[in-house]
């Protein structure tokens, strides 16, 4: 079902810079939700805080956020 609610998400993988236009959030916002585990990120090369967000944790993170809103 959660995969079909968004469809709107084309990637297979968003990067910091995607989730924070898309998530209307600062950067900083984005390293805590990541932190405190509410977004699992792959491991990448290359740059050492490179945020690599696979779309089914997307969805997942939105998908738990919109649950919280409606309790």
């Amino acid at each position: 079902m959660g995969e079909e609610m968004y469809r709107e998400l084309t990637k297979t993988v968003y990067d910091s810079e995607d989730l924070t236009k898309m998530l209307g959030i600062s950067v900083s916002r984005l390293w805590r939700i990541r932190k405190q585990g509410y977004l699992r990120k792959l491991p990448a090369g290359g740059k050492r805080r490179a945020i690599k967000v696979p779309k089914a944790e997307v969805v997942r993170y939105l998908e738990s956020v919109s649950a919280q809103k409606s309790d």
